[in-house]
C-alpha cells in the first residue's frame, strides 16, 4: 500500500540526491517546524516526498531546489515593486 503523498520511483543514484527536513530547513534557512508545516500541508506546491527510510522522509535535493527557486520566482513576480508609490501616497 502506497502511502499517501510520498513518491515511488527508482532510488537516485547517489544518495546525497536526498535530503531530510533538517538538510532542506538548512538550505532554505528556515526552522524544521516551518519545513514540515509546509511538507505536511503542502503549502505553495512544496514536492512530497521521495519515500523514507528508518522513520526520516526523503526528498530528492533536485525536487527542492526547483521549488524554492520558482517559489521564489512566483513570489518576486507577485510582489510590489519598490519605489513605485507616488509623493505623497500613503501606504
Amino acid at each position: 500500500m502506497q502511502q499517501k503523498g510520498v513518491m515511488h520511483t527508482p532510488p537516485p543514484a547517489e544518495p546525497a540526491e536526498l535530503v531530510s527536513a533538517t538538510d532542506i530547513a538548512r538550505m532554505l534557512g528556515w526552522p524544521n517546524k516551518k519545513v514540515w508545516s509546509y511538507a505536511v500541508r503542502g503549502i505553495r506546491g512544496f514536492p512530497p516526498a521521495w519515500g523514507a527510510w528508518d522513520g526520516t522522509r526523503l526528498w530528492l535535493r533536485a525536487d527542492i531546489e526547483r521549488w524554492a527557486r520558482e517559489t521564489r520566482e512566483r513570489i518576486l513576480a507577485t510582489a510590489p515593486s519598490v519605489g513605485t508609490e507616488t509623493e505623497g501616497e500613503e501606504r
